[in-house]
């Protein structure tokens, strides 16, 4: 990254960006990003066989990663599994735990310290400065998780339903987790990075919305220097606040088992890329797409363009009050050729 920072600044710049600026991001416009929408969804209970419809619309028939989410402490993991560490970026403990249960599922207690997620990842800090170990998702994918959680209902009614933290399946650039200095922007001071957040899934919207049977999706970019270009943190383009929205029927129960997919397709020179969020593999919500990205040096940047040169390390995790079981997670794509695997 080419730059110095104190401790607390860099543990700040992982999980905490989610969860402490949750309040300012909820409120910002989308900077221009393009959205369709679609209508709340039924729930459904089916597995589909082979690649899941999403992932086969876009061509993304292979299976990189997953199904079957398994905790582990090195890369040596048996085939078929979702490798997930304990987080570990930037040496940030968050509290809480993470276990496997009998069935073949994990289940994940919240504990965090400042309104964090205990959580687990696809990749974490590696021994040497810049470097990682894991698994980091490059070129687009069809991301989808199955998993259940408690504790959801009611939460409408609670204004301070976000401060244990709560249930997400999300990814971040691994560029900028692992600090390797490849967001750096061109052109720009030492530490001036561009990386992007894919939120799959986040269960952040029950009060605002007064609905319990409602969830998150969003994309942020990302980019600045740590507390000076914006005061808080980085500054950030995001998609508009109703694009966010993941509406449900009335019938919804998260204490069941559902999966939560998101499709991301990157842009060419001749088509947009986009993001289209998914559950129990019907479209859900918006869909939000960018152009391709062709200057790096540009400021701002190009509304989220530079997720498509970037790849995502995934997340899993939950707050205080929401224990999270993790049925399986899986990523599909064209190949893994455009991956990260350390």
């Amino acid at each position: 990254m080419g730059h110095s920072a104190s401790n607390e600044a860099l543990a700040s710049r992982s999980w905490r960006i989610s969860t402490a600026l949750a309040a300012a991001w909820l409120g910002l416009a989308g900077c221009g990003a393009r959205t369709s929408s679609s209508a709340p969804v039924a729930t459904t209970n089916t597995a589909p066989a082979g690649a899941p419809a999403p992932a086969q619309q876009a061509g993304y028939l292979i299976r990189t990663y997953g199904p079957k989410p398994t905790l582990v402490t090195s890369t040596t993991t048996a085939p078929n599994t979702a490798g997930l560490f304990a987080w570990d970026f930037v040496r940030e403990a968050t509290g809480g735990s993470a276990s496997a249960n009998s069935d073949g599922s994990i289940s994940i207690v919240g504990g965090g310290t400042q309104g964090n997620n205990s959580q687990v990842a696809s990749a974490k800090s590696g021994s040497a400065a810049g470097s990682f170990e894991g698994i980091a998702f490059g070129g687009g994918g069809y991301f989808e998780a199955v998993l259940k959680f408690d504790g959801w209902r009611g939460q409408s009614a609670n204004p301070k339903s976000q401060s244990g933290g709560w249930p997400a399946f999300w990814g971040m650039a691994v560029e900028h987790l692992a600090i390797t200095g490849e967001d750096q922007v061109p052109g720009q001071a030492a530490g001036f990075e561009n990386f992007i957040e894919m939120d799959f899934m986040e269960y952040d919207l029950e009060n605002g919305q007064r609905n319990d049977e409602v969830y998150g999706g969003t994309l942020i970019n990302w980019y600045g220097l740590w507390k000076k270009t914006c005061p808080d943190s980085y500054c950030a383009i995001q998609n508009s606040y109703a694009s966010k929205i993941r509406p449900l029927t009335s019938t919804v129960n998260f204490s069941d088992y559902h999966a939560y997919g998101a499709l991301w397709v990157p842009a060419t020179d001749t088509s947009d890329g986009y993001i289209q969020w998914y559950f129990d593999g019907a479209p859900n919500g918006q869909r939000v797409m960018w152009a391709k990205l062709t200057n790096l040096s540009k400021m701002p940047p190009s509304r989220f363009g530079i997720g498509d040169l970037q790849h995502l390390a995934i997340m899993l995790g939950t707050g205080t009050q929401y224990p999270m079981t993790v049925s399986s997670v899986s990523v599909w794509q064209h190949s893994s050729a455009n991956n990260l695997i350390h």
